[in-house]
C-alpha cells in the first residue's frame, strides 16, 4: 500500500490497472500526488470536468439563504457514493472546502474555492 502523508490521499482502492496508474503518476510529475493534482490527472485521463457554469448551477441546488450547508452537501453526495471509500473521499473533499462559523456552528461550503481548485 502506498504511503499516505498529510495532504496526500491514498487512491489504491480505485482498482485501476497498474499501467494506467503509472501513466497518470508520470503525467502528474512524481510518485505522490495531492488531491488537487489527482483531480487534474483524472480530468485529463477521463475526459475533463463539466463547464464552470455547469458546476455553479449544480451547486445552486444546495444554496440556501446562508450559502451552501457543508453538512447537507456532504450527506447528499455521500448518498451517491457506492462504497465506504468513496464516502470517505467525498467527506474529505467537502470538509477541505468548508468553514465553520465559530459562533453559530454553521458549516458553509465554499463552492467558488472548490471550482477554482478544480480549474487549476
Amino acid at each position: 500500500m502506498a504511503e499516505q502523508t498529510e495532504g496526500n490521499k491514498d487512491f489504491t482502492n480505485l482498482n485501476l490497472d497498474d499501467s494506467v496508474v503509472k501513466d497518470m503518476l508520470k503525467s502528474g510529475g512524481g510518485k505522490s500526488v495531492d488531491f488537487n493534482t489527482f483531480l487534474k490527472i483524472a480530468a485529463a485521463q477521463f475526459g475533463g470536468f463539466s463547464e464552470e457554469s455547469e458546476l455553479k448551477d449544480a451547486f445552486t441546488t444546495f444554496d440556501g439563504k446562508d450559502g451552501i450547508d457543508g453538512a447537507v452537501l456532504n450527506s447528499s453526495l455521500a448518498e451517491l457514493a457506492e462504497t465506504d471509500v468513496e464516502k470517505k473521499a467525498v467527506s474529505e473533499v467537502v470538509d477541505e472546502f468548508t468553514k465553520e462559523n465559530k459562533i453559530t456552528g454553521y458549516k458553509k461550503f465554499d463552492a467558488e474555492k472548490f471550482i477554482e481548485s478544480v480549474k487549476q
